[in-house]
């Protein structure tokens, strides 16, 4: 029971369109095959280290202390800025010869840390959410329910990674190039929104 509520939950946090689905179905879309499923996976483990770290009690930190929150959101909204610049620069350059597209592995899993932990929002909203949910769980349940939402995660990112890459020899290259301008865009709003929300924050403060 309390596996398939983990399962659920995990979904929920996982499914909606933000920046770490955004960076998968973006390396998805530009590497081959191994490569993508490697990359992903990168993805996951952050994604998990996360997950554990919040349902353990990491978002109580942010929930007490308001200056903790504003500069973490700081710090993501430039790092998100950075990514999405790097990403529009070089979406022309996008080719369908997977040698091409390879990136080093450091990079990838430089770039799968950046994704998870630079995502302020996303951060603060799972690290309560999961730790909240922990202070309700029974010591018997807490096991079952945090494995649930580590499968739902690695069964979303892996299986969307899987799908969106087996596709993508369909696709013409314009088609990729646009993917990843609009997935640079979508990065860029987001980053000087997390911007603009600290500096009101900022403003309220005092």
């Amino acid at each position: 029971m309390f596996l398939l509520k983990g399962l659920l939950l995990g979904f929920a946090l996982v499914a909606p369109i933000g920046m770490q689905n955004i960076y998968v179905f973006n390396n998805a879309f530009n590497h081959s095959m191994k490569r993508s499923m490697l990359y992903s996976l990168f993805v996951w483990i952050s994604n998990t280290a996360l997950a554990l770290v919040g349902y353990f009690g990491f978002g109580v930190i942010f929930n007490a202390n308001e200056i903790v929150k504003q500069v973490v959101m700081f710090v993501g909204g430039i790092l998100v800025v950075w990514l999405a610049w790097n990403i529009l620069k070089s979406a022309r350059s996008v080719d369908l010869n997977e040698q091409v597209n390879q990136i080093p592995v450091k990079k990838a899993m430089l770039t799968a840390i950046l994704v998870i932990w630079a995502n302020p929002q996303a951060v603060i909203d799972s690290s309560i959410t999961l730790s909240a949910i922990r202070g309700t769980l029974a010591d018997s349940a807490v096991g079952m329910f945090i494995t649930g939402i580590v499968m739902a995660t690695f069964i979303w990112i892996m299986g969307m990674t899987l799908v969106i890459n087996s596709l993508k020899d369909r696709l013409s290259k314009k088609f990729l190039i646009w993917i990843n301008v609009i997935s640079g865009i979508v990065l860029l709003l987001y980053g000087v929104h997390l911007l603009y929300e600290v500096v009101m924050n900022t403003l309220h403060l005092f």
